[in-house]
Protein backbone atom coordinates (compact mmCIF):
# COMPACT_ATOMS: atom_id res chain seq x y z
CA UNK A 1 0.00 0.00 0.00
CA UNK A 2 2.72 2.39 0.87
CA UNK A 3 4.36 1.76 -2.46
CA UNK A 4 1.12 2.46 -4.30
CA UNK A 5 0.65 5.68 -2.38
CA UNK A 6 4.16 6.82 -3.26
CA UNK A 7 3.61 6.04 -6.95
CA UNK A 8 0.36 8.05 -6.87
CA UNK A 9 2.12 11.03 -5.30
CA UNK A 10 4.94 10.93 -7.90
CA UNK A 11 2.46 10.80 -10.76
CA UNK A 12 0.51 13.72 -9.32
CA UNK A 13 3.64 15.83 -8.99
CA UNK A 14 4.72 15.08 -12.54
CA UNK A 15 1.32 16.10 -13.89
CA UNK A 16 1.50 19.43 -12.01
CA UNK A 17 4.99 20.15 -13.39
CA UNK A 18 3.86 19.44 -16.93
CA UNK A 19 0.89 21.77 -16.49
CA UNK A 20 3.16 24.59 -15.22
CA UNK A 21 5.60 24.17 -18.09
CA UNK A 22 2.80 24.28 -20.63
CA UNK A 23 1.39 27.44 -19.04
CA UNK A 24 4.82 29.00 -19.11
CA UNK A 25 5.22 28.21 -22.81
CA UNK A 26 1.80 29.70 -23.55
CA UNK A 27 2.82 32.93 -21.83
CA UNK A 28 5.96 33.11 -23.88
CA UNK A 29 4.24 32.47 -27.21
CA UNK A 30 2.63 35.96 -27.54
CA UNK A 31 6.08 37.51 -27.21
CA UNK A 32 7.32 35.37 -30.03
CA UNK A 33 4.37 36.34 -32.19
CA UNK A 34 4.91 40.02 -31.36
CA UNK A 35 8.59 39.84 -32.28
CA UNK A 36 7.64 38.12 -35.54
CA UNK A 37 5.19 40.90 -36.35
CA UNK A 38 7.83 43.55 -35.65
CA UNK A 39 10.24 41.79 -37.93
CA UNK A 40 7.65 41.72 -40.67
CA UNK A 41 7.09 45.47 -40.23
CA UNK A 42 10.79 46.29 -40.63
CA UNK A 43 11.85 47.21 -44.23
CA UNK A 44 13.50 44.43 -46.13
CA UNK A 45 16.95 45.10 -47.55
CA UNK A 46 15.74 43.71 -50.83
CA UNK A 47 12.99 46.31 -51.17
CA UNK A 48 13.95 49.53 -53.09
CA UNK A 49 14.53 52.52 -50.82
CA UNK A 50 13.52 55.92 -52.16
CA UNK A 51 16.45 58.38 -52.31
CA UNK A 52 16.33 61.25 -49.90
CA UNK A 53 15.96 64.60 -51.66
CA UNK A 54 18.34 67.23 -50.38
CA UNK A 55 16.48 70.51 -50.10
CA UNK A 56 19.68 72.54 -50.65
CA UNK A 57 20.49 70.65 -53.87
CA UNK A 58 16.92 71.02 -55.06
CA UNK A 59 16.94 74.76 -54.44
CA UNK A 60 20.30 75.17 -56.21
CA UNK A 61 18.98 73.30 -59.25
CA UNK A 62 15.95 75.54 -59.30
CA UNK A 63 18.15 78.64 -59.16
CA UNK A 64 20.29 77.32 -62.02
CA UNK A 65 17.20 76.62 -64.11
CA UNK A 66 15.93 80.15 -63.46
CA UNK A 67 19.26 81.64 -64.55
CA UNK A 68 19.21 79.52 -67.68
CA UNK A 69 15.71 80.75 -68.48
CA UNK A 70 16.80 84.34 -67.88
CA UNK A 71 19.71 83.93 -70.32
CA UNK A 72 17.49 82.43 -72.97
CA UNK A 73 15.14 85.38 -72.63
CA UNK A 74 17.96 87.91 -72.35
CA UNK A 75 17.18 91.34 -73.73
CA UNK A 76 18.78 92.12 -77.09
CA UNK A 77 19.50 95.69 -78.16
CA UNK A 78 18.84 96.69 -81.74
CA UNK A 79 21.78 98.63 -83.18
CA UNK A 80 22.33 100.43 -86.47
CA UNK A 81 25.88 101.53 -87.28
CA UNK A 82 26.50 103.86 -90.21
CA UNK A 83 30.06 103.68 -91.61
CA UNK A 84 31.41 106.64 -93.57
CA UNK A 85 34.76 107.69 -95.00
CA UNK A 86 36.28 110.96 -96.15
CA UNK A 87 38.93 111.53 -98.82
CA UNK A 88 41.29 114.49 -98.23
CA UNK A 89 42.10 117.17 -100.76
CA UNK A 90 45.39 116.15 -102.40
CA UNK A 91 45.85 118.87 -105.06
CA UNK A 92 44.32 119.37 -108.42
CA UNK A 93 41.23 121.44 -109.04
CA UNK A 94 40.24 123.38 -105.98
CA UNK A 95 37.03 122.15 -104.41
CA UNK A 96 34.61 123.73 -102.00
CA UNK A 97 34.78 123.23 -98.24
CA UNK A 98 31.66 121.07 -98.34
CA UNK A 99 33.16 118.80 -100.99
CA UNK A 100 36.44 118.45 -99.10
CA UNK A 101 34.63 117.49 -95.93
CA UNK A 102 32.04 115.27 -97.48
CA UNK A 103 31.73 111.72 -96.10
CA UNK A 104 30.49 108.87 -98.28
CA UNK A 105 28.96 105.57 -97.19
CA UNK A 106 31.28 102.53 -97.11
CA UNK A 107 30.43 98.94 -98.02
CA UNK A 108 33.08 96.74 -96.41
CA UNK A 109 33.78 93.97 -93.86
CA UNK A 110 34.19 94.60 -90.13
CA UNK A 111 34.70 92.85 -86.79
CA UNK A 112 32.76 93.62 -83.61
CA UNK A 113 34.40 92.47 -80.36
CA UNK A 114 32.74 92.15 -76.95
CA UNK A 115 35.23 93.86 -74.63
CA UNK A 116 34.44 91.61 -71.66
CA UNK A 117 34.27 88.17 -73.30
CA UNK A 118 36.46 88.98 -76.36
CA UNK A 119 33.83 87.23 -78.48
CA UNK A 120 34.08 88.24 -82.15
CA UNK A 121 31.31 88.86 -84.66
CA UNK A 122 32.09 89.32 -88.35
CA UNK A 123 29.74 91.67 -90.17
CA UNK A 124 29.46 93.58 -93.44
CA UNK A 125 28.13 97.03 -94.12
CA UNK A 126 25.66 97.27 -96.98
CA UNK A 127 25.59 100.77 -98.41
CA UNK A 128 27.26 101.90 -95.21
CA UNK A 129 24.68 100.33 -92.88
CA UNK A 130 25.20 97.55 -90.28
CA UNK A 131 22.08 96.33 -88.45
CA UNK A 132 22.61 94.14 -85.39
CA UNK A 133 20.91 92.57 -82.36
CA UNK A 134 23.39 92.60 -79.46
CA UNK A 135 23.35 91.86 -75.75
CA UNK A 136 23.87 94.73 -73.32
CA UNK A 137 27.67 95.12 -73.07
CA UNK A 138 30.66 97.18 -74.23
CA UNK A 139 31.84 96.66 -77.81
CA UNK A 140 34.48 97.79 -80.29
CA UNK A 141 34.24 97.97 -84.09
CA UNK A 142 37.35 97.22 -86.19
CA UNK A 143 38.10 96.92 -89.87
CA UNK A 144 38.24 93.24 -90.83
CA UNK A 145 41.78 93.50 -92.27
CA UNK A 146 43.06 94.23 -88.73
CA UNK A 147 41.98 90.80 -87.50
CA UNK A 148 45.38 89.14 -88.11
CA UNK A 149 48.60 88.66 -86.18
CA UNK A 150 50.77 91.69 -85.41
CA UNK A 151 53.57 90.46 -87.66
CA UNK A 152 51.28 89.73 -90.61
CA UNK A 153 49.52 93.08 -90.24
CA UNK A 154 52.82 94.98 -90.41
CA UNK A 155 53.97 93.03 -93.50
CA UNK A 156 50.69 93.45 -95.38
CA UNK A 157 50.22 97.15 -94.67
CA UNK A 158 53.83 98.29 -95.05
CA UNK A 159 54.56 96.46 -98.32
CA UNK A 160 51.78 98.24 -100.21
CA UNK A 161 53.81 101.46 -100.62
CA UNK A 162 57.41 100.30 -100.71
CA UNK A 163 59.13 102.88 -102.92
CA UNK A 164 60.98 106.19 -102.72
CA UNK A 165 57.83 108.29 -102.70
CA UNK A 166 56.75 106.97 -99.29
CA UNK A 167 58.24 106.99 -95.82
CA UNK A 168 57.24 104.12 -93.54
CA UNK A 169 57.19 104.41 -89.77
CA UNK A 170 58.18 101.62 -87.41
CA UNK A 171 56.21 98.59 -86.25
CA UNK A 172 55.05 100.42 -83.10
CA UNK A 173 52.93 102.75 -85.22
CA UNK A 174 51.36 99.82 -87.05
CA UNK A 175 50.64 98.01 -83.79
CA UNK A 176 48.95 101.10 -82.37
CA UNK A 177 46.86 101.51 -85.53
CA UNK A 178 45.90 97.84 -85.46
CA UNK A 179 44.64 98.14 -81.86
CA UNK A 180 42.72 101.36 -82.51
CA UNK A 181 38.98 100.68 -83.09
CA UNK A 182 36.81 102.64 -85.46
CA UNK A 183 34.16 102.84 -82.78
CA UNK A 184 33.76 102.00 -79.07
CA UNK A 185 30.26 101.84 -77.66
CA UNK A 186 28.21 100.49 -74.77
CA UNK A 187 24.69 99.08 -74.98
CA UNK A 188 22.30 99.08 -72.03
CA UNK A 189 19.25 96.89 -71.55
CA UNK A 190 16.92 99.84 -70.97
CA UNK A 191 17.52 101.22 -74.47
CA UNK A 192 15.66 99.45 -77.27
CA UNK A 193 17.28 101.08 -80.31
CA UNK A 194 20.71 102.65 -80.75
CA UNK A 195 22.02 104.67 -83.70
CA UNK A 196 25.80 104.93 -84.07
CA UNK A 197 28.23 106.35 -86.61
CA UNK A 198 31.79 105.32 -87.47
CA UNK A 199 34.05 107.55 -89.55
CA UNK A 200 37.15 106.54 -91.51
CA UNK A 201 39.72 109.23 -92.27
CA UNK A 202 41.83 108.74 -95.37
CA UNK A 203 45.21 110.30 -96.21
CA UNK A 204 46.68 111.41 -99.51
CA UNK A 205 47.68 108.40 -101.64
CA UNK A 206 47.99 105.99 -98.67
CA UNK A 207 44.35 105.17 -98.10
CA UNK A 208 43.60 105.10 -94.33
CA UNK A 209 47.10 104.09 -93.22
CA UNK A 210 48.42 106.65 -90.70
CA UNK A 211 51.86 105.00 -90.56
CA UNK A 212 52.89 105.77 -94.14
CA UNK A 213 53.43 109.25 -95.54
CA UNK A 214 53.42 110.22 -99.22
CA UNK A 215 56.41 112.44 -100.10
CA UNK A 216 55.86 112.77 -103.83
CA UNK A 217 54.49 115.70 -105.84
CA UNK A 218 50.83 116.63 -105.66
CA UNK A 219 48.65 116.98 -108.76
CA UNK A 220 48.48 120.53 -110.17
Amino acid sequence: MKQLFLIFVILLCSCQSETKSSNHEEQKSPDKEQSTELKNQLPSTEQPIKPKVDSATSSSKTAAEEKSNEKSNEFLCKVRITVKERDPFCGGVETSYEQRNRYVLVSDKFVIINKKTQEKMYVSSINGIIDLDLKAAKYQLFEAFKDVSKHKFFEEQSSKFDNKLYSIQGSDCFEKWQKTPLLTFELKSNKKYTLLEAKIEKYCFVDANPCIKYNGPLPQ
